[in-house]
């Protein structure tokens, strides 16, 4: 065994745990990143082009702090990596405000995220259904539907999001150990001894941010707390009649109906691609991360049918390409950022519950934070562990 100079190593280094070593370095903290593929991958909960941010979360108030704060991080890695990581296309919400889903959260996302937005001074606009037909001609809304825009949303590009954090991690002073899977983690007095698939490591602490893994990292109860489920991606062609409402266009969400699956999101036209990014959300099985699952052939026509036909003009089911990602989610769709119920020495900031990218810069900050015995510039003490129930 290995008994290390490092303060604290950080175990996967997706959108959280990239975001958290890239902070702890910049904060003089000795850390060291593991992660047993090559970020960034397509293995787990951080790819596919695009990834949607908005200041107002429906999720509740104390998001947009960190939304806020995780934009200006993006604007801070924009200008030192040179790469243009968030594009300000605005970002709507389309429903019909009387409809209250069968969801845990995000019942009426609508009126939700229109109460954050004026609670929290979010510029935004709402919009009827003659005003949305006119503004975004691609989106076929009945006349009983209403609109929340917010103008200086967009998305993300999480592929080179993670590899900014990670060159930045590096630069500032991290080490990175790419292609080394953590087989266990064990506290030993006021150390954490690290087990990979190579080595021993003794460090200080540790922090888990594994997504998908974490559960089965960290064992009994959290494998039961932190359960991941497999999403699907689609990107459908676009007509050439349609095509330029669509490269203009916002990032959206739609919620059209009362039961927990009838809900998808999307994204504009990509530069130069002629397709268009659309995805829902299934919470009805969990899945094993290391499992690789097919996506059915007629995945994207069954969307299509289900959710985008009448809805979103000028895409065809035809010729769709699809992919899959991870959500880790918890009882209460809410982030689980908290020492180890048994180990102060081991950190948990897992568990995303699939909004946790666009928040994923200010986390990290936070939690190197508290790690350095400091103020966190966000409230973090809505996402502890005692909420839930781990007996």
């Amino acid at each position: 065994m290995i008994v290390s100079s490092f303060d604290i190593a950080v175990i996967g280094l997706g959108a959280v745990g990239s975001s958290l070593v890239r902070s702890l370095a910049l904060d003089g903290i000795a850390a060291i990143g593991f992660d047993q593929f090559h970020p960034p991958h397509e293995m787990g909960s951080s790819h596919g082009d695009t990834r949607l941010t908005r200041v107002a979360n429906g999720e509740g108030d104390v998001y947009a702090p960190m939304a806020l704060r995780s934009m200006e991080i993006w604007r801070e890695l924009e200008q030192e990596s040179g790469e243009e990581l968030f594009v300000g296309c605005g970002a709507i919400i389309i429903a019909n405000p009387d409809q209250v889903a069968e969801r845990i959260v995000r019942k009426n996302f609508l009126r939700e995220t229109q109460s954050v937005a004026e609670r929290c001074g979010i510029p935004h606009e709402m919009l009827d259904a003659e005003e949305i037909r006119y503004r975004f001609p691609h989106f076929g809304v009945s006349d009983s539907d209403r609109a929340y825009y917010e103008p200086g949303a967009g998305y993300l590009k999480p592929e080179l999001c993670i590899s900014a954090q990670l060159a930045a991690a590096q630069r500032a002073g991290a080490s990175l150990r790419f292609g080394t899977k953590v087989q266990s983690i064990e506290g030993r007095g006021r150390r954490v001894v690290i087990t990979t698939d190579n080595e021993s490591l003794e460090v200080d602490s540790v922090a888990v941010c594994a997504g998908p893994w974490a559960g089965e990292l960290l064992g009994p109860p959290f494998s039961e707390a932190l359960k991941p489920y497999r999403q699907t991606l689609h990107w459908f062609p676009i007509d050439d009649e349609h095509l330029e409402a669509w490269q203009a266009g916002p990032a959206f969400t739609w919620p059209h109906g009362t039961g927990g699956g009838d809900f998808f999101y999307g994204f504009p036209c990509l530069p130069s691609t002629g397709f268009a990014k659309v995805g829902t959300e299934g919470f009805a099985a969990t899945t094993h991360p290391d499992v690789s699952v097919s996506i059915d052939e007629n995945a994207a026509r069954q969307v299509f049918e289900r959710h985008l036909n009448g809805r979103l003009m000028g895409l065809h089911p035809t010729g769709a390409v699809s992919k899959s990602c991870q959500y880790t989610v918890t009882s209460d769709f809410q982030f689980v950022i908290d020492r180890h119920l048994h180990n102060e020495n081991i950190w948990i900031v897992s568990a995303c519950s699939g909004h946790g990218f666009k928040h994923s810069p200010a986390i990290g900050e936070a939690v190197a934070a508290l790690v350095n015995r400091r103020e966190p510039s966000v409230d973090l003490s809505g996402f502890t562990l005692d909420r839930l129930d781990l007996s």
